[in-house]
């Protein structure tokens, strides 16, 4: 019973991978690249230090935006959303955990 449960959580997960609903795991987030990537396209809007720029940017200071799993700020970075533009087809997803680990450092 506890094999099959296995099995199918693998199975499951492995169709979520596939599908590109989960980025891939495996590799560690690197803060430095998504620092890279951060000052090539997010800073305009979101400030040196995370603070917003434009009318409502979330403040990543103050961890707004940030209390998600990886999974879901990979998904939000992926997708459009107010004035926020896709990274969709732009940014990997591991360049988008880069990101998202960067983000996480910004918090006071």
């Amino acid at each position: 019973m506890i094999r099959q449960s296995a099995t199918a959580m693998v199975s499951a997960l492995t169709m979520l991978l596939l599908a590109g609903i989960l980025p891939c795991v495996g590799n560690a987030a690197d803060i430095i690249q998504g620092r890279a990537h951060y000052e090539n396209h997010c800073r305009n809007c979101h400030g040196d230090d995370g603070r917003g720029v434009v009318a409502g940017a979330p403040d990543f200071s103050r961890g707004q935006g940030l209390m998600k799993s990886d999974a879901a700020l990979v998904s939000a970075l992926r997708s459009t959303k107010g004035g926020m533009p896709s990274f969709q087809g732009i940014l990997r997803d591991q360049q988008l955990l880069d990101v998202a680990a960067y983000l996480r450092t910004l918090q006071r």
